[in-house]
């Protein structure tokens, strides 16, 4: 089974353990937690567990911040060369 904390996040008020219905437990102390339950309680509002940016991109295919180039570096790189137009321009002291 994959780690399951590469994707999701336990927060600080995070029990140790969850008992869900169906008699499922989740021990969240365990790096073997099923992936698709995580993801099922998760997306129904557990307030125990935060999505990673690891999660967003493998489990919804979202580009995280990380993952953007920044608009300025984008800019600079199209940005056209000084072109000489043969005109005289004063000289700032």
């Amino acid at each position: 089974m994959e780690n399951w904390k590469r994707l999701f996040k336990p927060t600080d008020r995070c029990p140790a353990k969850l008992v869900l219905p169906g008699k499922r437990i989740v021990n969240f102390r365990s790096d073997t937690n099923n992936i698709e339950w995580l993801q099922e309680i998760w997306e129904n509002g557990l307030p125990y567990l935060e999505i990673t940016e690891a999660g967003k991109r493998e489990l919804y295919e979202i580009e995280t911040k990380k993952e953007l180039k920044p608009e300025a570096e984008t800019e600079k790189s199209e940005a056209p060369e000084a072109v000489d137009d043969g005109k005289k321009r004063k000289k700032h002291k």
